[in-house]
């Protein structure tokens, strides 16, 4: 019976020290988010924000065949999830730790006084195992799994991001396609108005001043076409950018082209985009891993041992042309054990820098809880002012539209000078240039927001671009043959 607990005794120890593990656990810092966003929204009717699909935003097939072309080739995108792969094979890796490895040696050592031949030979299977007693690499596996967790959700901002830069990228086309539409309106407009001025002037009504007046307003107007025209050029181009396309047309023009009326939707509370927003999740993951690397970086430190177990089996011989045919079989085997004693500070350094990047870790996930919670309180109080500040230029273009038509009807009358018409027709010129910009900018605004809270993140589409780019990584003799490739001569 005593026997027994000698023996049993060993065994119950290694296995409680196995069960520990050094350094600290995770906890999520006390951040403090209010209840309620600092400006308020209606609440609304339908399904949260963050919970509604990018393709049901807007009853738009051309857009949502952009951002499903986006999904697929934005090269940005496919660069993190290249990152996502890496990740992965690091937490295999990683989680491949705590158990033993088995490889073939062929070995050769000096054999003084061997006689003639003093070098002998052993070829066999070398067997290695560490005992994670204190969790260095238990610790490092959850590091790593933590750092593919933090790769997946930063592959899902990413996502969320490129939803909202082509979204407001293609209105942002159709805004510039009005603005172009409301300048050619009005340079026709100002057309016939200086062919009636210069008839007038041949009639003695009206003075060479007012006709220089007039041409001087329309060469004006004539003057923003180009510049618009370029906008709508640059706004292009960065949305192919966007689909992984060099510059090109992707948008035919529509005249007078509408913006979109946003589609309801319920308002989250703050305090939820701590789980609806990806970037919030991956630096959580970040200090998650922060956090194991600090328990792995103690357990490498004295006094701390690491104890594990080496075997060797095989063939012996102080020949090596009889090491296949006439050789001593062998085996041995027995534990090893190290312990830091004398390294001139390099494990305390070790701890020291994982500590330093635990507090750069959490101070990282603060920071992003506090920029999530100005981008919300930011998209929704613009979007809110938005509404008053359509109301506002729609009356605005209402006014200007009605001073114009009696402007031209008092000056026809004589009772007028032309001055007072090529005022109000660059009055209702601007109003109408600045209700199309205030249109635009409620779009933005709601994308803005449906950013905020984390929407535009679609798994199915994540998990089949990953799967293609995996799929493709199994023969690594074309990934290289293809990097290898130089590009075709212009």
């Amino acid at each position: 019976m005593i026997s027994a607990l000698r023996h049993a005794l060993p065994v119950a120890l290694v296995l409680c020290l196995s069960a520990c593990t050094l350094g600290p656990d995770y906890q999520r810092p006390a951040i403090d988010v209010p209840d309620e966003p600092r400006v308020a929204l209606a609440p609304g009717q339908g399904a949260a924000l963050a919970d509604i699909a990018w393709f049901e935003l807007f009853d738009d097939p051309q857009l949502d065949d952009l951002i499903a072309t986006a999904l697929e080739d934005n090269l940005e995108l496919r660069q993190t999830l290249a990152r996502v792969l890496e990740a992965g094979e690091r937490a295999r890796l990683a989680g491949a730790g705590p158990f033993p490895s088995v490889f073939g040696a062929l070995n050769s050592s000096p054999s003084p006084g061997a006689g003639s031949n003093d070098t002998s030979y052993s070829l066999g299977l070398v067997f290695g195992w560490e005992l994670d007693l204190f969790g260095k690499l238990r610790r490092s596996s959850e590091a790593a799994r933590a750092e593919l967790l933090a790769s997946e959700e930063g592959a899902r901002a990413v996502m969320v991001a490129l939803v909202a830069s082509v979204t407001a990228s293609y209105f942002q086309i159709l805004e510039q396609d009005r603005r172009i539409a409301i300048v050619e309106r009005t340079i026709r407009s100002q057309e016939d108005s200086l062919d009636l001025v210069q008839s007038l002037k041949s009639s003695g009504v009206v003075s060479a001043a007012e006709e220089q007046q007039a041409l001087a307003l329309l060469a004006s107007s004539r003057a923003q076409l180009p510049a618009l025209r370029r906008n709508r050029l640059i706004a292009e181009n960065g949305l192919a950018q966007l689909l992984g396309r060099p510059p090109q047309a992707l948008i035919p023009v529509r005249s007078g082209s509408s913006l979109p009326t946003l589609p309801a939707f319920a308002v989250d509370l703050p305090v939820e985009l701590l789980e609806d927003r990806p970037d919030l999740r991956a630096a959580e993951q970040r200090l998650r891993a922060a956090t194991a690397r600090v328990g792995a970086a103690i357990a490498n430190r004295f006094p701390f041992p690491t104890i594990g177990l080496s075997a060797f089996g095989g063939r012996f011989s102080t020949s090596l042309d009889d090491l296949l045919s006439d050789a001593d079989d062998i085996f041995s085997w027995g534990p090893t054990l190290s312990i830091p004693l004398i390294d001139f500070g390099r494990t305390r350094a070790a701890v020291g820098i994982a500590d330093a990047q635990l507090i750069q870790a959490t101070e990282a996930y603060r920071s992003a809880v506090l920029t999530a919670l100005r981008e919300l309180a930011d998209a929704a109080a613009g979007l809110a002012a938005s509404e008053a500040i359509i109301v506002h230029n729609r009356e605005r273009v209402r006014a200007s539209a009605e001073v114009l038509r009696l402007q031209r009807m008092r000056f026809r009358q004589g009772v007028v000078a032309y001055l007072e018409v090529l005022d109000a027709e660059r009055e209702l010129l601007a109003a109408e240039l600045d209700l199309a910009q205030a249109d635009f900018g409620r779009v933005q605004r709601f994308v803005e927001l449906y950013r905020a809270f984390g929407g535009g993140a679609d798994e199915q589409r994540l998990a089949k671009t990953l799967g293609d780019m995996k799929s493709g990584t199994s023969d690594p003799d074309a990934l290289r043959n293809e990097a290898a490739t130089p590009p075709p001569s212009s």
